[in-house]
């Protein structure tokens, strides 16, 4: 059952990072002027949606870690995520969007809160 309950929860991961992928290409307009790009990056106020499917792909990925365990931070959490990314898909983008992206370490952040949400949702 466990099996069956992260391959759905995978699933459903993919399905997410596909519709921010494909939301994100829609509403680009212009192309990036990259030098501009990196000079705003480093402005106070910087808008964090120009990063964003840069951020959804970190996030993606460490989702994918702590189902498959890879390095072992969160055992006894991999398969309550997997209940509750089927459960509310919803918290992962509240998760996307309350991982820093100024951080250092967006990644750690990003688990935590799924962590921390899988531990307080039934």
């Amino acid at each position: 059952m466990a099996a069956e309950v992260h391959a759905k929860a995978k699933v459903e991961l993919l399905r997410q990072y596909q519709e921010i992928v494909s939301k994100y290409l829609n509403n680009i307009t212009e192309t990036v002027d990259v030098g501009a790009h990196f000079k705003l990056k480093n402005e106070p106020g910087f808008n964090y949606f120009v990063d964003y499917l840069f951020l959804a792909n970190v996030c993606y990925q460490a989702s994918l870690d702590i189902l498959n365990n890879e390095d072992q931070k969160y055992p006894e959490t991999n398969d309550r995520l997997a209940t509750v990314i089927l459960k509310y898909p919803e918290y992962l983008t509240l998760a996307v969007f309350n991982a820093d992206f100024q951080d250092e370490s967006v990644t750690d952040h990003y688990e935590k809160t799924l962590v921390d949400l899988a531990g307080t949702l039934d």
